[in-house]
């Protein structure tokens, strides 16, 4: 692999992480503003409660948790339930 080809590659990768963080950190924005954190603190909850309690529609909500979960900003300790 040429010289160039290695920077295209590192640069690409530098790129793809810069917008991951960039999405990362917009979900986490989101559940902040929400205030999720606050309805898991006594443990976890159905996504379906999560919504209804902030006005959310829960499959739309249940794609920013399982993004975040990814991320180990949430634990899913079982499937459709989420917690801190």
């Amino acid at each position: 692999m040429a010289l160039q080809d290695v920077d295209a590659v590192a640069a690409s990768q530098k790129m793809g992480g810069l917008i991951l963080g960039h999405l990362v950190a917009e979900r986490v924005h989101t559940v902040s503003v929400l205030g999720i954190a606050d309805l898991l603190a006594s443990g976890p909850s159905a996504v379906e409660a999560l919504a209804s309690a902030t006005g959310c529609h829960a499959s739309l909500l249940q794609r920013v948790l399982r993004i975040l979960v990814r991320f180990g900003v949430f634990m899913e300790p079982e499937p459709g339930a989420d917690s801190n």
